[in-house]
């Protein structure tokens, strides 16, 4: 969000851990926050955003397939979702985002695919 709104973007996100929000509130003071879930319906408009990302978030969804059509549904038509998930630690280039991150991000539901224990 740092880097997009440092180019002029008008940036907005959701994630359901607040203290993940409260680090973007002070990075990102003018960003559109909102304590969420990806499978839920999204707290936007039908076509808000011409570019949607998800950084590590689809995976811990329940139901994933749900989270990727709200984000599609608030993307514009003719705009771009963009999903990055990890892999193993150990094959990784952001191992050591996911060792400071970890202690901030809430549980992964049970049975989630993926999640790293």
């Amino acid at each position: 969000m740092l880097l997009a709104a440092g180019r002029g973007a008008t940036v907005a996100g959701i994630d359901a851990a607040p203290a993940l929000l409260d680090i973007v509130r002070v990075r990102v003071p003018g960003a559109s926050l909102a304590v969420a879930d990806l499978e839920d319906p999204l707290p936007f408009d039908a076509g808000d955003f011409d570019v949607v990302t998800a950084f590590n978030s689809v995976q811990y969804a329940a139901d994933p397939v749900a989270a990727l059509r709200n984000m599609s549904q608030v993307t514009r038509p003719g705009g771009f979702v963009s999903v990055l998930v990890w892999g193993p630690p150990a094959q990784c280039e952001s191992g050591v985002l996911f060792a400071e991150l970890g202690p901030l991000m809430p549980p992964a539901p049970p049975g989630a695919p993926g999640a790293i224990s």
